[in-house]
């Protein structure tokens, strides 16, 4: 509760494309000296109440990551999509794939999925679980899942109580279940 209560007074709104392009621009380097290339596809207008250092700090784990462990001369895909109540932020790391036997794993503390991944690791098996703890924190999750193309790590936000207090300021009333809806985080 005092997480929450902190995490919502260093929040502000966000708008997710530039956001990922800050970052991209950031790490298009680190890309290039594997001649790996980003690829986006990212809805336009897309506004999210969150904090933005820790959404940087976790966007930046995935993305190095598929620096790390992706394939000279391939792509990484950042994609992001809003549906009503929340948004997906994915990240592909083509031809890279995952045991399923890892991928529930994959975000527990000091978890790696081999040894000789250990000595490229920089972050000791912490990184995808920050990114976990990150997205707790905005009552979010992440996931990862094998496509016919890669591995995808996806982040879920949903959209916070900011959608709820337009509704009120809008109609000066709500109905119960709209309220019990906004508040399902």
């Amino acid at each position: 509760e005092k997480k929450w209560k902190k995490l919502k007074k260093q929040s502000e709104n966000i708008d997710l494309s530039n956001l990922i392009l800050e970052l991209v621009h950031y790490f298009e380097f680190l890309a290039e000296d594997k001649q790996m290339t980003f690829v986006l596809a990212l809805e336009k207008g897309i506004q999210i109440y969150a904090n933005a250092d820790l959404l940087k700090r976790a966007l930046s784990n995935l993305i190095i990551n598929a620096i790390d462990y992706g394939f000279e001369d391939q792509d990484i895909v950042i994609s992001t999509k809003s549906t009503e109540n929340h948004v997906n932020i994915e990240i592909l790391t083509k031809n890279v794939f995952i045991d399923k036997q890892h991928l529930n794993q994959l975000f527990e503390r000091f978890y790696q999925i081999d040894s000789s991944r250990h000595s490229k690791a920089k972050t000791g098996g912490l990184g995808l679980s920050i990114v976990k703890s990150i997205m707790m924190l905005h009552h979010g999750e992440v996931t990862a899942y094998n496509t016919k193309e890669g591995i995808i790590f996806s982040l879920k936000i949903q959209y916070l109580t900011w959608r709820f207090y337009l509704k009120v300021i809008e109609n000066h009333k709500f109905n119960i279940a709209d309220y019990l809806g906004a508040i399902k985080l």
